[in-house]
């Protein structure tokens, strides 16, 4: 009587790597305080005009209804601070701002107990009466909009004058229907350190909020309308390459993900406060084929932790000359280069082969009568009758042999 048994293996490839360490040099650094993001996502200060200008937007809340807070914890789509106690820049929600604002509202410059600069709002502050409703319309809170805040220290269009210095649209329809300049004639002073942040909250003390923001297409202007950042915010890579201007660097605060945007994906991150500080510095690494991916030799610390255009926080490209290589993509089987930066060329399946002193270890699998098992195998040659396997089974040796039957090599 017959018995068949088929077997088919699985099999773990073992190998052995050699390791060239070799030593650049060495850079040493003191501690150090600076504040750093940790919201979704950030821009360097400079990116914000201080004469005049625009930030101009797309955005969609999710999970905010009702009555908008008072204070600050509440959802902002931006803002720059550079302690707890001075914040130059800030867009969001809030009943009662301090500054007698309500609805959306927006400062720039204020903080330290000295509130200088200006601001606006949908209407004169109003504690917990405010509503997302009354700002976006009835069935509106939840869904994509176009914002714009602009400013001039001469006065926003189409008032002019020196009292109106900002102002807030929503969908091309001004917003805004309070103005203040504190004190009188003051301008605008760019604070000296801290990050311009997305997705945050109007008061440092306030955590993450369980709504959600989206954001997409960020651009800023300047006085003159000229177009000095833009970035389309749908993917980490797409961050860190801005389309004009400054890069942005990707925090992940707030648990920030990518959704189906207005143009392509859209940011979106639970709101959450938006500095944090850093005693070491941060160390960034070129990318010099902004793919995304940077060099692990080539490196920057940086003392305000605020990421440079031509670096990224990722250090696992393997060739930082050629954007097509990086751990992003797959192998190409065949072309004898390491695409996906693993460490191994053209690999075949899950096994690594690299066609010198391959062979398979299964260990004991108590083979009963019939079991299936599998395995690849890529030799080097097949010409002849030179190609034998053998497999060792708990003690049973079995030998496969390979042939080349049409005679191709």
């Amino acid at each position: 009587m017959a018995c068949l048994i088929q077997r088919t293996f699985y099999a773990v490839w073992q190998f052995s790597i050699l390791f060239a360490v070799i030593i650049i040099g060495s850079i040493s650094t003191s501690a150090q305080q600076a504040t750093i993001p940790i919201t979704a996502v950030s821009f360097p200060k400079e990116v914000v005009p201080i004469d005049g200008g625009a930030i101009d937007f797309y955005a969609k809340l999710s999970g905010f209804q009702g009555t908008i807070p008072v204070g600050g914890c509440s959802p902002y789509f931006f803002e720059q601070r550079e302690n707890a106690g001075n914040s130059t820049w800030q867009m969001g929600f809030n009943s009662n701002d301090g500054l007698a604002n309500g609805g959306l509202t927006a400062v720039g410059s204020h903080g330290g107990g000295s509130y200088t600069g200006y601001n606006t709002g949908t209407g004169y502050f109003c504690n917990y009466c405010w509503t997302y409703k009354q700002v976006l319309g009835n069935g509106q809170v939840d869904q994509w909009h176009h914002y714009r805040i602009e400013w001039d220290k001469h006065g926003v269009a189409p008032f002019n004058d020196t009292t109106r210095r900002m102002a807030i649209y929503i969908d091309g329809t001004l917003n805004s229907k309070r103005w203040d300049v504190m004190p009188l004639g003051s301008d605008i002073a760019q604070i000296t350190g801290g990050v311009l942040n997305l997705i945050s909250t109007g008061n440092p003390g306030c955590g993450t909020l369980s709504g959600l923001i989206a954001i997409d297409e960020f651009k800023i202007y300047d006085l003159d309308g000229n177009l000095v950042l833009w970035n389309s915010l749908g993917s980490e890579t797409e961050i860190a390459n801005s389309l004009v201007g400054a890069n942005g660097s990707f925090n992940g605060g707030g648990n920030a993900h990518f959704i189906a945007g207005v143009v392509g994906n859209a940011l979106e991150a639970n709101p959450v406060s938006g500095f944090g500080n850093c005693e070491s510095g941060l160390t960034v690494y070129a990318d010099a084929d902004s793919d995304g991916y940077g060099n692990a030799a080539d490196t920057l610390i940086l003392a305000d932790c605020t990421v440079p255009k031509g670096y990224v926080k990722d250090s696992s490209d393997c060739d930082d000359t050629n954007a097509a290589i990086n751990p992003g993509v797959s192998e190409i089987i065949g072309d004898g280069i390491d695409n996906n930066c693993n460490g191994f060329v053209d690999e075949n399946n899950a096994l690594r082969f690299d066609g010198v002193n391959d062979y398979v270890s299964v260990g004991s699998i108590g083979i009963p009568s019939i079991n299936t098992r599998e395995f690849w195998l890529k030799p080097n040659n097949l010409a002849g009758s030179s190609n034998q396997y053998l497999m060792d089974f708990g003690g049973n040796n079995y030998w496969v042999q390979l042939y080349d039957v049409d005679g191709d090599g």
